[in-house]
């Protein structure tokens, strides 16, 4: 749904989006809880989900290869005092810091909250919330970071980089920087290809086991977005950029301040309600490996 929208490059964290979006569903209750998790395909009760994230979020922070952190934080109004459930469910699911805020001092609270969003992304994410985006109005700001950053096990050389040619599509071509590594460099990548799709897949290993890129790569020109619906010498383009997408769920009531029941975190029903969910993303791909970083975020304000 997100491709749809977007028409440039888009670089999207389904991880970090899921995360953040499942640490608010702990705090709703009942139809709330029930649409989000509806949303995101995950299980049906809150217990379950749970104990997914609980397995899961732990082994991102153990590995000596290669550098993979995930961290949530819960910034909310200093008026509101956060529930002590919400708080056991936070700290031992999310392994999630809690911090009242003075959000009518926006100016200083964006500072803040940017401050602690750089410091967990080795300052590739900058300037998540702008000061104008937080009012009286703003009740709480839940964000998730996911930072990532690995070496390949075959290095390209930069002696081999140079522009080729890049399908934007069969009658826009550009001129890229394009890594290259030759068939006698006797490098060993898991390649497939698969009919149905009509794509290739390629597998570039990073150093330490349990983490690789792969790219897929549609036969056609134009059949990215056919691949979406439904290589013995490797080359790969350059990437550096960063990307801010809109992920609004496609779901009424936790953005409904009639319906939403956030009650979980902090007040009553209707207290709190989504006013909109954001994702920041910077990534770069080169000779040495890849460094990427992603930021998701629910803005809650009043109903």
């Amino acid at each position: 749904e997100i491709s749809k929208r977007e028409s440039q490059n888009l670089f999207f964290s389904p991880l970090s989006a899921e995360t953040v979006l499942a640490f608010v569903q702990s705090g709703c209750k009942d139809a709330t809880a029930q649409e989000i998790r509806i949303a995101l395909h995950l299980p049906d009760d809150k217990e379950k989900v749970d104990i997914g994230v609980k397995n899961f979020l732990p082994p991102l922070k153990i590995n000596t290869n290669y550098t993979l952190l995930s961290a949530n934080k819960v910034y909310i109004k200093d008026v509101f005092e956060i529930k002590e459930d919400f708080k056991t469910t936070a700290i031992e699911v999310y392994h999630a810091d809690l911090e009242n805020i003075n959000f009518s001092k926006n100016a200083e609270a964006a500072q803040i909250i940017n401050k602690w969003v750089e410091e967990q992304t080795n300052s590739k994410i900058q300037n998540l919330i702008a000061s104008c985006e937080l009012t009286n109005e703003t009740r709480a700001i839940i964000i998730n970071t996911l930072y990532f950053k690995a070496n390949w096990v075959y290095r390209f050389l930069l002696r081999y980089t140079a522009k080729r040619d890049f399908y934007k599509c069969a009658s826009d071509i550009l001129q890229v920087d394009t890594m290259f590594m030759p068939s006698r460099s006797k490098c060993f990548f898991n390649y497939s290809e698969c009919e149905k799709l009509n794509a290739q897949f390629l597998e570039l290993p990073f150093k330490g086991e349990g983490a690789s890129m792969v790219i897929v790569l549609p036969k056609e020109k134009e059949g990215l977005a056919t691949l979406e619906n439904e290589i013995e010498s490797v080359f790969s383009p350059r990437q550096f950029y960063r990307t801010l997408v809109d992920i609004t769920l496609y779901s009424a009531k936790p953005f409904d301040d009639k319906k939403a029941d956030l009650s979980v975190i902090a007040g009553d029903k209707g207290d709190l309600v989504i006013n909109n969910v954001i994702q920041k993303t910077f990534i770069d791909v080169n000779e040495d490996g890849v460094e990427a970083a992603a930021v998701s975020g629910v803005n809650k304000c009043s109903g």
